[in-house]
């Protein structure tokens, strides 16, 4: 049944997944997340999935789905009778191939904790695995989903790509490969023992072929510098290779102290007291820090892990501190970080702007979360609108001849992420009322 498809198959192909993604009912035609037993349809909170500026907890009886809609649109593309589609061979093929994704995921999750990967990740696992089942034909109709889902057509090239490997940080974030951030780490080394640093190069190349010819998707950081000391013995550049054994030693005893001094009072995040402006006290226990801290991480590449990243901002914190006391601690902590990594220049500027989201907008990082940033931007720009109006600072017939709501929805909060720290606190200083 999963075969090599032809030209007229892959034409078939197209205008099967046409003519169903532009359905306006937008349902499946079989519930294919019932080929997994109930205990595995329920999220996995270990793995985090993004979208955007977006979270939620991966769930197999999504990947199920994934699968089996492919699937579908293959066997209707080849004319296949919609009554023996869903049948317990096809089932058991969805199922066999959704737990070889989730299979995948949770050996990773096993070492590290964790994990965090883009959706576009989780749909290049899924191809993945359905190249390994043999499934090329199934893995193309995913593809063309996938292209239809961001293009409003199908949109790929016939060429022929290597599956990409992603990198799993110490944090648990997956992100692209670099092969040039490889050559930095490994220039570095030869710089530290005064050599000259042209082979690295050579070596990160290296080891980028060692890993894209492995058979994992996803490689670990600890994993790839074992490679990294191993290709530099096996190119002969044993002072090297013992200088960058050193290397890890040390950051890994750095690490070693730095989760100590979290661990050191287990009840510090329940001893912090904040003041509100009203003379009210609370107790604080970290929980919004740490979801600031996570919408500001989203999609960057950061040397510094997230319980290292809360340390350092939990700094000068004291048992008793003001509400706008902590908001400022908090922010200047973030600042004080952007000389540690070029990216933590927009880490910290996200910091401040989820401050300057819960002043605007009727929106709350620990009540509301960023699933709800775009409703609560949506929201806030008509008030806007109308009390601008109101004070006679906006024309009125803004609300009379343009139609506020399809302008609300054009809205996407997404791009201010885009920001550095310079930029927010620059608009929030100077610009914004």
């Amino acid at each position: 049944m999963y075969r090599a498809i032809t030209l007229e198959e892959d034409i078939a192909l197209k205008q099967v997944i046409a003519t169903r993604r532009g359905r306006t009912d937008g349902a499946n035609r079989f519930n294919w997340r019932d080929s997994l037993g109930t205990e595995y349809r329920s999220p996995i909170p270990e793995i985090i999935v993004t979208r955007g500026s977006s979270e939620q907890q991966f769930s197999l009886a999504d990947v199920a789905d994934t699968i089996g809609e492919a699937l579908a649109d293959l066997l209707v593309s080849r004319r296949e009778n919609e009554d023996r589609i869903f049948n317990d061979e096809n089932r058991g093929f969805v199922s066999a191939v959704a737990f070889s994704v989730a299979t995948s995921l949770m050996d990773q999750v096993r070492r590290g904790g964790q994990l965090k990967l883009s959706q576009n990740d989780l749909y290049l696992l899924i191809e993945k695995a359905l190249i390994e089942n043999d499934a090329h034909d199934v893995a193309k109709a995913v593809v063309f989903n996938r292209s239809f889902d961001r293009n409003g057509e199908i949109v790929v090239s016939e060429e022929p790509h290597p599956m990409p490997v992603r990198l799993i940080r110490r944090n648990g974030n997956v992100v692209p490969w670099s092969e040039s951030k490889i050559e930095t780490a490994v220039r570095n080394a030869f710089l530290s023992v005064k050599e000259n640093p042209t082979p690295s190069s050579k070596i990160s190349h290296g080891v980028t072929q060692r890993v894209r010819g492995g058979d994992e998707a996803f490689v670990h950081i600890e994993d790839v510098q074992d490679l990294v000391q191993e290709e530099l013995m096996k190119q002969g550049y044993f002072k090297v290779a013992e200088a960058y054994i050193l290397y890890r030693a040390e950051r890994s005893r750095l690490r070693d102290l730095r989760q100590a001094e979290l661990e050191e009072d287990p009840n510090q995040e329940s001893m912090v007291v904040v003041i509100s402006a009203d003379g009210q006290s609370d107790f604080w226990d970290g929980t919004e820090l740490k979801k600031r801290i996570r919408f500001a991480m989203i999609g960057l590449e950061l040397a510094m892990g997230e319980e290292e990243i809360e340390l350092e901002l939990r700094r000068s914190i004291g048992t008793e501190i003001t509400a706008e006391g902590l908001r400022n601690t908090i922010i200047l902590n973030a600042k004080a970080l952007i000389e540690k990594d070029a990216d933590i220049a927009k880490f910290a500027g996200r910091i401040l702007l989820s401050y300057i989201y819960e002043e605007v907008l009727d929106w709350s990082i620990l009540t509301d979360g960023v699933p709800h940033l775009k409703e609560a931007h949506r929201e806030a720009f008509k008030k806007y609108l109308r009390y601008g109006v109101k004070i006679k600072r906006i024309n009125p017939e803004i609300l009379e001849r343009y139609d506020l709501n399809k302008m609300a929805d054009a809205l996407d909060p997404s791009a201010d992420l885009d920001f550095d720290y310079l930029g927010v606190q620059t608009l929030y200083d100077r610009y914004l009322i």
